[in-house]
């Protein structure tokens, strides 16, 4: 089996995000697989809606998962860690555990899509993103994700923590 790169942004606002986030990456290396890079620890304003600062990270995983499955587990992990879940658009959370890319893929099913439909419109997803693989390149756009963070046209303040 091969073994796919999974690049993934933790996110939230409620609560504790370095305690939620260390949980969060030790279930990701028990359940999907072992944890090859992190990003710093990124604080910048909600996207889409009104609430308190988030804190994101990005983090590289090696595993065998099939993406479909991968997208369960981590589901199962958000939700384990007190994510819920609703139809209202963007709201405050502990956690969110979005799939940016998985390798060259590119999938498009009704439970996933990669590369994240919004990564390129999103600088608090490209920063942490830049920090672990600015060479990494979309498979769609055909741009490393330095030049898409420099073309990004959000211009949020994202504040590296740590």
């Amino acid at each position: 089996m091969k073994n796919h790169h999974y690049f993934l942004l933790l996110g939230g606002n409620q609560g504790n995000e370095t305690i939620i986030f260390d949980k969060a990456r030790r279930m990701i290396e028990k359940q999907l697989g072992e944890i090859v890079n992190t990003s710093s620890l990124y604080k910048s304003p909600a996207w889409g809606f009104e609430s308190n600062d988030f804190i994101n990270q990005a983090i590289e995983v090696v595993c065998q998962t099939n993406p479909i499955i991968a997208m369960q587990q981590i589901l199962l992990i958000e939700q384990d860690l007190g994510r819920k879940r609703t139809n209202h658009g963007y709201t405050s959370r502990s956690i969110d555990i979005d799939i940016l890319l998985v390798d060259e893929l590119v999938i498009n099913e009704n439970s996933l899509i990669v590369p994240h439909p919004r990564l390129t419109e999103r600088r608090f997803a490209l920063t942490p993103l830049h920090e672990i693989a600015g060479n990494q390149i979309h498979p769609l756009l055909k741009q490393n994700i330095k030049t898409l963070l420099n073309r990004c046209p959000d211009h949020s303040e994202v504040e590296k923590l740590s």
